[in-house]
Parts: structure tokens; C-alpha cells; sequence
């Protein structure tokens, strides 16, 4: 291997090159850069609108793309999906940072509960403009109690816990925003505490599959503490099939029923596995 070369091609073209522009190269140089700048000068409104349409262009394909995947749904679901992400980032935003991953973890959510490939680009876009400038976490929740009743909250609340927890991991800073997120869209204390219980228990038990975690879960699943007797049981699961009846949210699309739907299988799986094991 040769780790000098002593060939003579480069100096020989700087060489040239010298007696070039000794000999006239610098006339030449000055008019090529005569003509170079004469022509920017005359064609550089030209080049802005260029580069202007282009760039508008562009965002109108953007937004139409969006446009024609979400105007399909209700003005409810559009509205409920930005207040939700716009909270959402609050959350992720936490601890003053937001990696890939978390974004990424986001994402994923929603594409658990339904949402179609052709409306992710929707979600990434509120996202990110949520990430880099976002309203006060109090105005957002102010918001939301002006266009949505209480059901719609525990929905919100359910995405929110399911994005925080997506890690297997409640931040303490994760916790005290969900608490303040509470307190603004006026959760009731039990059902705050019920989802924090509930997701607690799934923290703690991701792993593991013992009869005494499945029975602490389901007991959590009810809104149930101790040993309850089958009355109690049963009485629960009347209340809780009644106050997540996926029909309630029915206004907010397909999407947010299927949460509904799942928690309505969650607290049928709870009741039977109590039910057969008090």
C-alpha cells in the first residue's frame, strides 16, 4: 500500500491553470461572472415565485390529502381526535422531552383502537403541531367540557392512560398531569381513582398471570374493593355496562365505539371471572 504519491498530474494542472489566468483567464472569470449575476438579477422574481408555487403547491396537496381522508367522519370525531392529541402531548411533554419512540408509541395507540393508515397522516400532523406550539393543558380541558358530555371524558381519560402506559411505566410526571387532567374535566375521584387502579394493576401485573393478580385486576375492572358477594358483583356490572354503553359515544365515530366495545368486553371477562370464582 502507498501512502504517498509522487505523480506530478496535480501540480502540472495548477501549473496551467496559473498561466491561464496570467493570459486573459481573469477577463474570462470576470465576464462569466458578469453574465452569471446579470442573469440571477433578471431572473430572480422568477425564481421566488417559482420556489413560492412550489411550496404552496405542495400544501395544498398536503391538506387535501388530509381534507379527503377525515371529511368522511362527524365534526365530533374531528373535534374530539384534536382536543385528545393536543392532551395527549401535554403528557408526553412532561418531562421537557418527546423522543421518536414516544411519538411512535402514539401513534400506535390509536392504530389499536382502529384508526386506518390513510388517517395517520391527520394524527402525525396534529401531533407535531401540538408538540411545537400547543394551547395551556386548562383551556384544552375547557374546551372539551363545552363540546362533550361525561362519557366522552372517560373515553379521553382511557386513550390518555393508554399512551402513558403504552412503556409499562406511570411516570410520576405522567401521574400528576393525568391527576390535573382530572381535575379540569371534572372526573369524578372515584372513577379517577378506578383508571388509576385499574392501570396500576396492569403495571404491576403486565408479566405475570397468578390467580391473585387476575382477581385484584377484575376487582379493579368493577370499581370493587375486598370480597364482594355475587350481589355486588352483579350490581357493579349492571352500573358499569350501563355508563360505558358503547351508544353513548356513538357521535364520536367507529373508532372511539371500539374503545367502548373493549371496555364493555373487559368488564364481561371481569364479571364472569368473579362471578365463578366467589
Amino acid at each position: 500500500m502507498r501512502y504517498k504519491n509522487y505523480s506530478n498530474g496535480g501540480n502540472y494542472f495548477w501549473l496551467i491553470l496559473l498561466f491561464l489566468l496570467l493570459f486573459g483567464g481573469f477577463r474570462f472569470i470576470i465576464l462569466l461572472f458578469g453574465i452569471t449575476l446579470a442573469i440571477l438579477i433578471n431572473f430572480f422574481p422568477l425564481i421566488v415565485i417559482g420556489f413560492v408555487v412550489y411550496s404552496l403547491v405542495k400544501t395544498i396537496r398536503y391538506n387535501t390529502g388530509i381534507h379527503t381522508n377525515i371529511k368522511s367522519t362527524t365534526v365530533s370525531h374531528q373535534r374530539f381526535t384534536e382536543i385528545l392529541i393536543r392532551i395527549i402531548a401535554h403528557v408526553i411533554h412532561s418531562d421537557g422531552h418527546v423522543s421518536d419512540k414516544e411519538m411512535a408509541i402514539v401513534i400506535q395507540c390509536f392504530q389499536r383502537i382502529g384508526f386506518p393508515t390513510s388517517r395517520i397522516p391527520w394524527l402525525m400532523d396534529l401531533l407535531q403541531s401540538a408538540l411545537k406550539q400547543n394551547p395551556p393543558l386548562d383551556e384544552l380541558c375547557a374546551a372539551f367540557n363545552e363540546s362533550f358530555q361525561y362519557q366522552s371524558k372517560l373515553i379521553l381519560l382511557d386513550m390518555v392512560y393508554q399512551v402513558a402506559i403504552a412503556d409499562d411505566h406511570l411516570h410520576e410526571k405522567e401521574r400528576k398531569i393525568i391527576q390535573r387532567i382530572c381535575q379540569l374535566l371534572g372526573i369524578r375521584a372515584h372513577d379517577s381513582a378506578t383508571f388509576e387502579r385499574q392501570y396500576a394493576n396492569h403495571q404491576t401485573h403486565h408479566h405475570t398471570d397468578s390467580h391473585s393478580n387476575r382477581h385484584a385486576e377484575c376487582l379493579a375492572i368493577l370499581e370493587l374493593s375486598g370480597r364482594p358477594d355475587i350481589a355486588t358483583i352483579k350490581q357493579a356490572y349492571k352500573k358499569l355496562c350501563k355508563q360505558y354503553h358503547p351508544d353513548k359515544v356513538q357521535h364520536l365515530g367507529q373508532e372511539y365505539r371500539t374503545l367502548a366495545d373493549k371496555k364493555i368486553k373487559a368488564i364481561t371477562q371481569a364479571y364472569t371471572y368473579l362471578k365463578n370464582h366467589t
